[in-house]
C-alpha cells in the first residue's frame, strides 16, 4: 500500500498535490476553530454482481477494506461564518478524499455564500482496477429576502479529470446556474425555478450538451396535519450532433398527498413523465411513464412504518421492443430516528415486470417477464456515546421466466467510527 511518486502520472501528481494541500488548509483552520467534530474508524465495502454469459454463471466481486477519517468545523467572526467538512478513506487499492470550504456572510436581508469542493481518488500503482480522478466544484449563492418572499441565484462551475479516459470515463467541464423565487400562496410554499446547464467534453464534442429546466412546486401542511406536495416541470436537453441523438423534451408531474385518519395516514404518491426525443432509435425512444403508490403509514413510538401496493407502466411505440411494460408490486418502508442510540431506514419493494401482455409484439427473444426485489437499508448503532457503527446494504435480484436472464446486484458497506 505504498504510493510510488516516481511512477505517478500527471493527473495522479495533481490528485496527490491537491489532496495534500487541502489537508494542510483544513488542519490550519481546525486549529483556530472552537466548534469542531472529528471521527476516525475502520470499514470496508463489497460490490457484487451475478449473471449468465452463454449459459454459464458469472460472478463479479470487488472488495476493499479502509481506514476512515471525517470531520467538520465552523468559525464565527461577527456576520461571517467559515465552515469546513472533509471525508477520506485509505484502502488497500486507493486513497480517496473530499474537502469542502464554505464562507457565508449575512448583512440585513442579503446573504452571500461561496464554497469550493475538491475530491480525488489516487490509486496505488500495484492496482489497475481503480480509476484515479480529480474533481472540483465552485459554488456561488446569493439570496435577497423580500416582503413577499425571497429570490436567490446559484452558480456552479465543476470540472473532472480522469487518470485514464475511455468509453465510460471522460474529462468534462460543467457550468450550472439557477434562479429561484420562493413565496407564500394560500398559506403554502411556492417555488418557481429556472436552471441552465452546459457541459463541455474536450475529447468528444458529441458528448457536449446544454440543458434548460423550468419548475413550479407547491407544498402545504394543513391544520389537520394533511400534507400536499406537487411539482410540475419542463426539461429540455440538447446534444449538438447533426442527428440530435439523445436530445429530448420532457414534461414531468409529481404529487404526494397525505391524509390523517385517527392514528394512521393515508398517502398517495404519483410520478408521471412524458419524454420525446428529437431522433428515435433502439436506445432513445419516446415514452410515457406513470408510477402510482397508495399507502398506509403509522407510527409506533420511535418507529414509523409504511406499506402499500405499487403500480407502474411505461408505454412506447411497438417498434421498440421492450419499451412497453407493466410492473405490479408492493412497497414497504420502516424507519427509526432515535439519534444517538439507533436509527434505521429500510425500503423493500418486491414486484413483477410484465412484457408479455404489455405489447402485441413477441418480446420473448430479447426480454422475459421477471420477478424482482429491491432492498435498501441504512442503519447506525451507537455502542457508546463516542463509538458508532454504520451499515449500508443494497440488494437487487431478478428472477426471469428464462433463467439465463437472471441477474443480481449487491452492495455492502460497514464502518466503525470513533468520534472525538
Amino acid at each position: 500500500m505504498t504510493i510510488h511518486l516516481d511512477n505517478m502520472s500527471e493527473i495522479n501528481y495533481r490528485i496527490f498535490f491537491h489532496l495534500s494541500l487541502w489537508i494542510f488548509i483544513f488542519i490550519c483552520n481546525l486549529a483556530m476553530a472552537k466548534d469542531y467534530n472529528l471521527k476516525v474508524g475502520l470499514g470496508g465495502s463489497i460490490v457484487g454482481q451475478k449473471y449468465s454469459i452463454l449459459e454459464k454463471d458469472t460472478t463479479s466481486l470487488t472488495s476493499e477494506p479502509k481506514i476512515l477519517a471525517d470531520g467538520d468545523y465552523s468559525i464565527l467572526l461577527g456576520s461571517h461564518k467559515l465552515e469546513g467538512q472533509f471525508s477520506s478513506d485509505v484502502g488497500n487499492k486507493s486513497l480517496w478524499g473530499n474537502f469542502r470550504l464554505q464562507w457565508r456572510y449575512d448583512i440585513s436581508q442579503f446573504t452571500t455564500e461561496i464554497s469550493e469542493v475538491v475530491e480525488g481518488r489516487l490509486p496505488y500503482t500495484d492496482y489497475h482496477d481503480v480509476v484515479g480522478y480529480f474533481k472540483h466544484r465552485f459554488n456561488l449563492y446569493l439570496q435577497q429576502k423580500l416582503n413577499t418572499g425571497k429570490i436567490s441565484t446559484r452558480l456552479w462551475v465543476e470540472g473532472k479529470n480522469y487518470e485514464n479516459t475511455g468509453e465510460f470515463y471522460y474529462n468534462y467541464d460543467l457550468l450550472r446556474s439557477k434562479v429561484e423565487y420562493d413565496f407564500r400562496l394560500f398559506q403554502g410554499n411556492v417555488a418557481l425555478l429556472w436552471t441552465y446547464s452546459f457541459r463541455s467534453v474536450p475529447d468528444s464534442a458529441q458528448a457536449n450538451y446544454d440543458r434548460r429546466e423550468l419548475q413550479f412546486s407547491f407544498s402545504k401542511l394543513w391544520k389537520n396535519a394533511n400534507f400536499t406536495d406537487f411539482i410540475i416541470a419542463y426539461d429540455r436537453k440538447n446534444f449538438p450532433s447533426e442527428d440530435r441523438r439523445g436530445s429530448y423534451s420532457s414534461y414531468y408531474l409529481y404529487s404526494n398527498f397525505s391524509f390523517p385518519i385517527s392514528n394512521i395516514f393515508l398517502n398517495s404518491q404519483m410520478d408521471i413523465e412524458n419524454r420525446n426525443y428529437d431522433t428515435e432509435d433502439e436506445i432513445y425512444f419516446d415514452y410515457f411513464w406513470l408510477e402510482f403508490i397508495p399507502s398506509i403509514e403509522n407510527e409506533f413510538g420511535l418507529w414509523q412504518a409504511e406499506i402499500g401496493p405499487r403500480y407502474a407502466i411505461q408505454y412506447a411505440d411497438e417498434q421498440f421492443i421492450g419499451g412497453t411494460y407493466n410492473e405490479i408490486g408492493l412497497k414497504f418502508s420502516l424507519s427509526n430516528l432515535d439519534y444517538g442510540k439507533f436509527w434505521l431506514f429500510l425500503d423493500i419493494t418486491p414486484g413483477k415486470r410484465f412484457y408479455s401482455f404489455a405489447t402485441a409484439q413477441d418480446t420473448s427473444i430479447l426480454y422475459s417477464d421477471y420477478m424482482f426485489v429491491d432492498i435498501s437499508a441504512m442503519t447506525s448503532i451507537w455502542f457508546t456515546s463516542s463509538i458508532r457503527g454504520d451499515l449500508s446494504i443494497i440488494y437487487s435480484p431478478e428472477w426471469h421466466n428464462r433463467p439465463s436472464d437472471d441477474i443480481q446486484t449487491s452492495y455492502f458497506s460497514f464502518h466503525i467510527r470513533y468520534e472525538f
